[in-house]
C-alpha cells in the first residue's frame, strides 16, 4: 500500500464508487473522524457501516478535480445515484497520515441529495 495522500484518497473514492467497501477498510485509520452535513462519526467501523448503507444508491463516483497539499487532499466528484437525485456534486477533504485516511470532511447540497436520502431510508427499511 502506498503512503501518497493523493493516491490513497483516489483509491478510497474509487472503491466507494464501486461499492467495494472491503477495499475501503484498509485505507482508513481505525480512529477516523468524519464530519458531514448533519452527521459526525468516530471510528472506522461506524463509518464503513454508513458507507455500506448509502451504497444502496451509489452507482459510481465521477471525479472532477483533485487538489493535494501535503497530507490534505480535496476530491470534488459527482456522487452518481440510481435515484431521482441523479448525480450530486460532492466535496471531500481527506487527511491522510501514514497511508491511511484519518479524517473526512464532507460537503454537499442536502436539498439536491434529499431524493437519494429518501431512497436510502426506503431501501434500509425493507
Amino acid at each position: 500500500m502506498t503512503d501518497d495522500p493523493k493516491t490513497v484518497a483516489l483509491s478510497y473514492i474509487e472503491a466507494c464508487g464501486r461499492r467495494d467497501f472491503d477495499a475501503v477498510v484498509p485505507l482508513l485509520s481505525p480512529d477516523i473522524r468524519f464530519v458531514g452535513p448533519g452527521n459526525t462519526l468516530a471510528g472506522a467501523a461506524p463509518y464503513v457501516a454508513v458507507l455500506r448503507q448509502i451504497g444502496s444508491v451509489w452507482m459510481r463516483s465521477d471525479v472532477k478535480k483533485v487538489f493535494a497539499d501535503g497530507p490534505d487532499v480535496c476530491v470534488i466528484y459527482d456522487f452518481v445515484t440510481d435515484t431521482p437525485a441523479g448525480a450530486v456534486p460532492i466535496m471531500e477533504w481527506l487527511r491522510v497520515e501514514r497511508g491511511r485516511i484519518t479524517s473526512v470532511t464532507l460537503l454537499f447540497d442536502r436539498v439536491a441529495f434529499k431524493p437519494a436520502s429518501d431512497e436510502i431510508a426506503r431501501r434500509a427499511a425493507r
